[in-house]
C-alpha cells in the first residue's frame, strides 16, 4: 500500500548550518505517527517543509505516490495537508462562525450569508464534540482549550488528508487533553492521518501507533509504539553525543535571596515554589509549553499572578510591579531580545544606559564623558564585538546582542537575575561567553534563576534545577544527581523513574 505521505531524503541547509540531512519518512492513510526530539532536532524545521514555509534544500515529497511541491502554505493546503499551530491564528473579536470561515465566507447576493455560515459552522463544531457552542459567541470569551477545539474545527472545513499537531496539549488541562485525544481518534477512524509533534512522551506512546526520532537533524528512526518506552525514547533523543562540563565548583552559597511562594496563575501555573540564594545560579528546566517564560514575567512583575508572595532580602515585596523589581535590584533578561530587550535601531551606547539614563544625569544632563567610560567598561568586560558603542544594535550577531542586555542589567548594579531562555538562537562559542558571565555573576554575589529548555544549558551552568511540567515545578535535584535522561523523564512525564523531592 503507497503511504499517503512520504519524504525521501529530505535536506534542508541555511547559512553554516544543516537543519536536516537525509530525512525519509512515510505515514500511512489513518495512520497516528508522532514525531519527537529535543529543541534543535529538526522537528520545527520538518514541521514548516510540510507546512509549505520552508522549501526543503533536496529531496522529494510525494502524495499517494506522485511528487508534490510544497512551496507555500496554501499549496500544503491544496495538497491536504493542514497544521495546526500552538501559537494559533484566531481573531478575538470575531464570532466562531467568522473565524471558521474567514477564508471562505458564504456570500449571497453579494452578502455574507450568515444564516447558511451558522449551518456550516454548527456541522463542523459538532464532529470536533462543540455541539452546544453558538457560532455567533465571540470567540475571545472562550477558554483555551475551547478555542483549540475550534481551531480544529477550521482546519476540518479543508477536508484535510493529514493533519499535523505542532504541541497541541501545551496549554491543555489533563481533562482537556483526554476529549481532545477523543476527537483525533475520531479523526483516525474516519481515514485522517495524523503527525502529532509533541515533548510530552507519555502523550505520545498514548496516542500514536508508531514513532519517529529526530535527532541534531537526523533521523534516528521509527518505532512502533507498542514496543516502547519512556525510557527508550529518552535513550533514543539523546544518545551518546554530548559532553557536559563540570558542574560548577563554587559551594561557598550565600543566605536566601529570592523568595517565591504559592506562585499560581489559573491556567499558566501553579503552586510555584522557588528560592534561591546569593551566588547560586538555580535552573527551571522544561519543555516548550511548561510555563517557564510565564513565571519568570510573573515574578519580575509584567504579568499579573492570582496569588503568591515574593521576599527579597527577608523583605516582603509587592507583587505585580516591575518599578518595585527594579529597585529591590531585580532584573528580567527576556527570551525575544529583539522585541522586547533592545531597540534594534538605536545605538550599543543606548542601549546599554536604556532604562538608567538618569544615573548619568547631573543638572538634567547626562554626563556624555562617564556615560562614554561606563559604556566602554562593559563592552569591554563583556568582549562585545562591535565596530564602535555608536554602531546600531540590529547590525551585531545575536551573542553581542544578548551580551549587550545582560551588560544593562549589570550596569544597574542588579543583584537578582532572571534569564529566560539566556542562549536562544546564539552560536556555540557566543554560549560559551554566556555562560561564563553568567559563571562569574554568581561567583561576585549575585542570585541567578535561569529558565531553558536547553538540556545542556541547564547542566552546565546551574547548582540546582528544578523541572517544570505543565505549569507544576515536579522534581528539584542537585547538579550532582541531575543527569540528560532524569531531567528529560521528569519534565516528559516518564513513568519509570520516581519523581525526586517533590515541592
Amino acid at each position: 500500500m503507497k503511504p499517503v505521505l512520504e519524504l525521501v531524503d529530505v535536506v534542508k541547509a541555511f547559512p553554516g548550518v544543516v537543519a536536516l540531512k537525509d530525512i525519509s519518512l512515510k505515514i500511512q492513510e489513518g495512520e497516528i505517527h508522532g514525531l519527537v526530539g529535543e529543541n534543535g532536532a529538526g522537528k520545527s524545521t520538518l514541521v514548516k517543509i510540510l507546512s509549505g514555509i520552508y522549501t526543503p534544500s533536496s529531496g522529494k515529497t510525494l502524495m499517494d505516490g506522485k511528487e508534490v511541491k510544497l512551496n507555500n502554505p496554501l499549496g500544503a493546503r491544496n495538497c491536504g495537508i493542514e497544521v495546526m499551530h500552538q501559537d494559533r491564528k484566531l481573531l478575538p473579536n470575531l464570532s466562531v462562525a467568522e473565524n471558521l470561515f474567514l477564508n471562505q465566507l458564504p456570500v449571497k447576493h453579494g452578502f455574507v450569508n450568515h444564516s447558511e455560515m451558522f449551518k456550516k459552522s454548527s456541522e463542523l463544531l459538532e464532529k470536533v464534540g462543540l455541539v452546544n457552542l453558538p457560532p455567533d459567541t465571540l470567540m475571545g470569551n472562550l477558554s483555551v482549550a475551547i478555542q483549540q477545539m475550534v481551531d480544529l474545527a477550521r482546519i476540518l472545513a479543508t477536508n484535510p488528508k493529514i493533519v499535523l499537531f505542532d504541541e497541541p496539549t501545551a496549554a491543555l488541562s489533563q481533562n482537556d487533553v483526554n476529549k481532545f485525544f477523543q476527537v483525533i481518534r475520531n479523526l483516525n477512524k474516519q481515514g485522517v492521518s495524523i503527525i502529532y509533534v509533541s515533548h510530552y512522551l507519555d502523550e505520545v506512546l498514548e496516542i500514536c501507533q508508531k514513532v519517529t526520532v529526530l535527532r541534531d537533524g537526523i533521523k534516528v528512526g521509527t518505532f512502533d509504539s507498542d514496543n516502547l518506552t519512556a525510557d527508550q525514547l529518552v535513550n533514543h533523543m539523546t544518545g551518546q553525543k554530548r559532553k557536559i562540563q563540570e558542574p560548577r565548583k563554587n559551594k561557598n552559597v550565600g543566605s536566601e535571596r529570592l523568595v517565591v511562594k504559592n506562585f499560581s496563575k489559573e491556567g499558566v501555573f501553579k503552586n510555584i515554589n522557588i528560592s534561591v540564594k546569593s551566588k547560586e545560579v538555580v535552573g527551571i528546566y522544561g519543555t516548550v509549553g511548561a510555563g517557564k517564560t510565564e513565571c519568570l514575567r510573573g515574578i519580575f512583575g509584567i504579568d499579573k499572578v492570582d496569588t503568591g508572595k515574593i521576599n527579597i532580602d527577608g523583605t516582603d515585596v509587592p507583587v505585580g510591579s516591575v518599578k518595585r523589581s527594579l529597585n529591590k535590584g531585580m532584573v528580567l533578561v527576556p527570551e525575544d531580545r529583539k522585541r522586547q530587550g533592545l531597540v534594534l535601531s538605536s545605538s550599543v551606547k543606548n542601549n546599554v544606559i536604556l532604562g538608567y539614563e538618569k544615573l548619568l544625569e547631573r543638572l538634567g544632563f547626562i554626563q556624555q564623558k562617564l556615560e562614554r567610560e561606563k559604556v566602554e567598561y562593559y563592552v569591554e568586560k563583556l568582549r562585545v564585538k562591535t565596530p564602535t558603542i555608536n554602531t546600531t544594535v540590529q547590525s551585531l550577531s545575536g551573542g553581542n546582542q544578548q551580551k549587550i542586555v545582560l551588560s544593562r542589567c549589570m550596569g544597574r548594579g542588579s543583584q537578582i537575575f532572571l534569564l529566560d531562555e539566556p542562549t536562544v538562537a546564539i552560536d556555540v562559542g557566543a554560549r560559551a561567553e554566556i555562560y561564563r558571565l553568567i559563571r562569574e555573576l554568581a561567583d561576585q554575589g549575585s542570585s541567578i534563576l535561569v529558565a531553558s529548555s536547553e538540556l545542556t544549558e541547564i547542566l552546565e551552568i546551574c547548582d540546582r534545577i528544578l523541572v517544570m511540567r505543565q505549569g507544576e515545578i515536579v522534581a528539584e535535584l542537585d547538579r550532582e544527581e541531575a543527569s540528560e535522561d532524569n531531567l528529560l523523564l521528569h519534565a516528559v512525564g516518564g513513568d519509570s523513574i520516581e519523581k525526586q523531592n517533590i515541592i
